[in-house]
């Protein structure tokens, strides 16, 4: 939920929060999941995964004063 730096969660971070079952495609998955928020240690795994993939969200995380979210879907089916 970067927002590409932006001061305010995307509208996609308050729609899954709203409704977290959600249907996915992902490394040749297709279909229902439900999404979370990610919290502590588990949240830094992750945000640690992303920042190797992508260095660019250190630079958003600089920008922002509210913590960027991590949303995980996990398969239901």
């Amino acid at each position: 939920g970067s927002n590409w730096g932006g001061e305010t969660h995307p509208a996609w971070v308050h729609n899954i929060r709203a409704h977290p079952d959600v249907q996915i495609t992902f490394s040749g998955y297709r279909g229902p999941a439900i999404a979370r928020d990610l919290k502590g240690r588990e949240r830094k795994q992750m945000w640690d995964s992303a920042v190797r993939y992508n260095p660019q969200y250190t630079v958003y995380h600089g920008n922002v004063s509210r913590p960027i979210p991590e949303i995980l879907p996990e398969k239901t089916g």
